[in-house]
């Protein structure tokens, strides 16, 4: 998978998870794993990525 593609599946699962305001575990496989998502969750809010 491209970058760019697997950097858009991740904002919109980190998107999804927060309008369905699930446990990140409850993420659905179609976005990857959940713990991935997390960690990119975690690495883009410090470095303040998500508030751009």
């Amino acid at each position: 998978m491209h970058k760019k593609s697997e950097y858009r599946q991740a904002m919109e699962g980190i998107l999804w998870r927060l309008c369905a305001a699930c446990p990140w575990r409850d993420l659905s496989d179609f976005f990857n794993l959940w713990n991935t998502i997390y960690r990119r969750f975690l690495l883009w809010s410090r470095k303040g990525i998500l508030m751009r």
